[in-house]
C-alpha cells in the first residue's frame, strides 16, 4: 500500500473553490457524456438543502471506466480481464470528497481511493490531521505541493484572485495486490499527480469563465449548464493533435 498527498494552495477562498469545483466537474462530465466510449456515467444524485442561508448540495455519482476501450488494440491483450472495467463511486459532502475506484471482477487485486478536503487554513508540507487516520505508515507517504504562481502571472491582475487563499488536499491511497506492485503504485501516483495538477491549472486559468457564478449555481454547473462545451471539445481535439 502506498500513500500520496497532493497539496494545492489556491488563490481564492474555500467557498469560491466550492463553486469552481462544480464548474470543473460539470465541464469534464458534460464532455464525457458527448459520446464517450470510455467513461459511462451510471448515475448522479444531488440532494440540496439550506443551512444558515447557505445552499448545501450532497452529491453521489457512479461511473464505469472501460479500460479495454481506452487502450490500443495491440495492447489490449496485456490488460488482465478483471481490469477491463473500473468502477468509480464518488461522494461529495463539502468540504470533503471521497472517490473510490475498484475492479468488481476481482476486488482484491486493486483498490484506489482519493480523499479530498479543502479549507482556508493549512500547510503545503504537512499531512492534514483529517487524513492522519487513513495513513497507517508515514514512511510510505509522499507529499507534493503546488502554489500556481505561474498561472497567476499568466492571468495578470484579476479582481477576486490572490486576495484570499485556501488549501486543497488530495490523499491517494493505492493498494495493488498484483505482480509489479511497487511499479504500478509508482505509475499510479505519477499519473494521478498529472491529472490533478492539470485540472487545477485549468481551473485557475479558466477563472474568467466561472468567477460570476455563486453557490446557488452549483446544481446547474454540476449538470453542465454554464459550461462552454464547444471550447472544451476543441481543446481536447487540439491536445490530441499535439500528441
Amino acid at each position: 500500500m502506498k500513500y500520496y498527498l497532493y497539496a494545492f494552495k489556491l488563490p481564492f477562498s474555500c467557498a469560491r473553490f466550492k463553486v469552481a469545483n462544480a464548474y470543473m466537474v460539470g465541464q469534464s462530465e458534460k464532455t464525457a457524456n458527448q459520446g464517450s466510449k470510455t467513461v459511462e456515467v451510471v448515475s448522479q444524485d444531488l440532494i440540496k438543502s439550506e443551512s444558515n442561508g447557505e445552499t448545501n448540495i450532497e452529491i453521489t455519482s457512479k461511473k464505469i471506466i472501460h479500460i479495454d476501450r481506452a487502450v490500443p488494440k495491440g495492447l489490449k491483450g496485456m490488460v488482465p480481464k478483471y481490469a477491463y472495467s473500473i468502477h468509480e463511486d464518488s461522494h461529495t459532502l463539502w468540504p470533503c470528497i471521497d472517490t473510490i475506484y475498484s475492479c468488481p471482477a476481482d476486488p482484491k487485486k486493486l483498490t484506489c481511493e482519493v480523499r479530498t478536503i479543502t479549507k482556508d487554513n493549512g500547510s503545503l508540507t504537512e499531512l492534514p490531521e483529517e487524513f492522519s487516520c487513513y495513513v497507517a505508515d508515514k514512511k510510505k507517504l509522499t507529499i507534493t505541493s503546488y502554489d500556481f504562481q505561474a498561472e497567476l502571472k499568466a492571468l495578470g491582475q484579476q479582481e477576486g484572485l490572490n486576495v484570499e487563499y485556501s488549501y486543497s488536499y488530495k490523499l491517494l491511497v493505492i493498494d495493488a495486490n498484483i505482480f509489479g506492485q511497487s511499479i504500478i503504485e509508482k505509475i499510479a501516483g505519477s499519473k494521478m499527480r498529472t491529472i490533478f495538477l492539470n485540472n487545477y491549472k485549468n481551473l485557475i486559468l479558466d477563472y474568467p469563465n466561472w468567477k460570476q457564478f455563486q453557490t446557488s449555481d452549483i446544481e446547474r454547473l454540476r449538470n453542465g449548464e454554464g459550461v462552454k462545451l464547444q471550447e472544451v471539445l476543441e481543446k481536447d481535439e487540439e491536445d490530441v493533435e499535439e500528441k
